[in-house]
């Protein structure tokens, strides 16, 4: 049992985790308030989770992890060779009168503050020191996330130093054309004392923008997804929805359609996208590449970051 004030208030709450006995595998998770009366009240619970995991984040969220075997890494595992993949924060709503699951900010090097805190205890430990390197961070963003090469040269426009909270870098692509993003990034829980960064946002410049659906949405299959993009009339490249293991589980090829000034044109597109969670929401990306037609390669991209409902 753990205990945090979790709802707002200056009084503690209790997490409570039961795993299943003889099987070691499935964990329930419980949130109950008036912990030192006669009679706690319960406030939240979440049941079943395989290989289950569950604590208190430094924002005295809920964080578990589960496995989904329906995934990229568990489907068609036998039982003995799942991991857990999948996380989920839940924050209180006064509203709603429980806690309702929330998205974390972060697109890169984690989609989900379970991993974020994980991954910055291992940067304590000495492993990968380029999680505390801005414009390093955004380099390997674009090689993995883009397909870019490592030489891809990055330039910090803004912060980015050993004690700012954000920054702002530019990746340029090494292949011709105008291959250029540029990463919106912030220190993890803002720990400007050796806090790993975390990006945020990946933009086109002033070259293609998604203005629907807005950033941390909760979304539903089908969703919508339009913006501005070149090639008025024509070709753009396509939009494509991430899941929780950067799966690509949706997307669409979209075209111009209309003017939309500074020599671009407006698109909208309807993206079907098929979850392999099925308890619940996931986090996830939702990204436009603009495609170099010369290659196919990705010359540019945008990217949000979204809550995947079913």
């Amino acid at each position: 049992m753990n205990c945090a004030a979790l709802i707002g208030m200056p009084v503690l709450q209790a997490l409570v985790t039961v795993r299943y006995e003889g099987t070691g595998s499935y964990l329930d998770v419980y949130v109950f308030n008036n912990i030192t009366g006669a009679n706690p009240v319960q406030l939240f619970k979440v049941q079943g989770l395989n290989k289950g995991d569950a604590r208190i984040s430094k924002y005295n969220t809920i964080l578990t992890a589960e496995v989904d075997l329906e995934s990229g890494v568990n489907s068609n595992q036998p039982g003995t060779g799942v991991v857990q993949d999948l996380f989920r924060e839940f924050k209180w709503s006064a509203g709603a009168g429980t806690f309702v699951q929330v998205s974390f900010p972060g697109i890169f090097p984690d989609l989900t503050r379970y991993q974020a805190e994980a991954d910055q205890e291992q940067v304590n430990q000495g492993h990968q020191p380029w999680k505390r390197d801005a414009d390093m961070t955004a380099n390997v963003l674009a090689v993995y996330m883009l397909k870019w090469s490592t030489n891809a040269q990055t330039t910090i426009v803004s912060g980015g130093g050993s004690h700012d909270l954000n920054a702002v870098v530019t990746v340029k692509s090494t292949s011709p054309g105008w291959g250029t993003i540029t990463v919106t990034l912030s220190r993890l829980e803002d720990n400007s004392n050796g806090g790993i960064w975390e990006a945020t946002a990946v933009q086109a410049g002033n070259v293609a923008t998604i203005t629907a659906p807005v950033n941390r949405d909760l979304l539903t299959s089908p969703v919508t997804v339009a913006g501005t993009a070149p090639a008025p009339g024509g070709s753009i490249g396509r939009v494509v929805i991430l899941d929780h293991l950067y799966n690509t589980i949706g997307h669409a090829e979209v075209k111009g359609t209309t003017g939309a000034g500074n020599g671009n044109t407006t698109f909208s597109a309807s993206v079907t996208y098929r979850s392999t969670f099925h308890g619940g929401s996931e986090e996830g990306v939702v990204a436009l590449y603009i495609e170099d037609h010369s290659d196919g390669s990705i010359a540019t991209a945008v990217m949000e970051k979204e809550l995947l409902g079913a």
